[in-house]
């Protein structure tokens, strides 16, 4: 059985990779909270890893405050690039395979046509620049690692825009939401079902990145709606541009995803972002 390391495992990502787990019986789970397992803290991990041999180690650990890495660039980069880094190492010392995760704000949202995994990368704000940081870690490296860049994660765990979105139509607060930001809504569930799929594929690290959301585009704005009609709810969301937020972070306009790659490595049929957030908004 194949032993896989699942670090970040009390975040949003770590739990759906949690909750989909006991589908996947080749693989044997060792999830690691933070507390049970920092990987910034390097001495302690390698110890760990040493003494716990494993196949496969899936990276969910990230520092993802947008705004907030604006201010705090250290601690973004020591997760984003510095232990990324330091996982490239180990999976050449300790013979593993690693997956990492990365996002869509390492574009800068210039392109009309979807990403495609090896357009050029400009990010935008501090969070995108490291990100893009790590994954240059991994496309350096010549081990058996590779990432899957996603975009506007959400699910049913941790703090995102649907479940606080949901809240404040739930508390009938009236909304303003940006609609001149595009991209593909991505359901954690489905994003650790295919990372699973990917992982059975022989050649599943031929190569070193590729791109996953649900199918489907929309802005800030049309996700909130969505929320809005599928909880059917009465709520007042009005739609502003970007520049009327004037955040510390700035955002790409245009991040939608090229997933072909992945569609294809994995054998993917990919649901609607429509029909992912009706499951999620049920287990809510």
């Amino acid at each position: 059985m194949t032993r896989v390391l699942v670090t970040g495992a009390g975040g949003q990502l770590g739990q759906c990779f949690r909750e989909v787990a006991n589908q996947y019986p080749q693989f044997q789970f060792d999830f690691k909270e933070k507390k049970d397992l920092d990987i910034t803290d390097a001495p302690t991990t390698a110890a760990y890893l040493l003494q716990n041999p494993t196949q496969i180690v899936i990276n969910c650990a990230a520092y993802t405050a947008v705004d907030a890495a604006e201010q705090k660039q250290e601690q973004a980069l020591l997760l984003n690039q510095n232990a990324v880094a330091q996982w490239v190492q180990w999976a050449e010392k300790f013979n593993f395979s690693l997956l990492h995760f990365s996002t869509d704000y390492v574009f800068d949202g210039q392109q009309k046509q979807p990403y495609k995994e090896a357009d050029a990368v400009a990010p935008l704000n501090f969070y995108g620049h490291s990100k893009s940081m790590g994954e240059q870690a991994i496309f350096q490296s010549t081990a058996r690692a590779t990432c899957i860049r996603t975009s506007w994660l959400f699910s049913p765990y941790g703090k995102n825009f649907v479940k606080t979105i949901h809240q404040k139509i739930a508390e009938n607060q009236p909304l303003k939401i940006v609609d001149d930001q595009w991209a593909r809504p991505t359901y954690g569930i489905d994003l650790a079902h295919a990372s699973l799929k990917l992982l059975t594929q022989k050649n599943a690290f031929k190569h070193k990145c590729y791109h996953f959301a649900n199918s489907g585009v929309t802005n800030w704005y049309g996700l909130a709606k969505a929320i809005a009609q599928q909880s059917r709810k009465p709520a007042d969301i009005t739609p502003v541009s970007t520049s009327d937020f004037a955040p510390p972070a700035q955002r790409p306009s245009n991040s939608v995803l090229d997933t072909q790659r992945i569609e294809n490595m994995a054998n993917l049929v990919l649901r609607s972002w429509q029909e992912a957030l009706d499951e999620c908004l049920k287990k809510l």
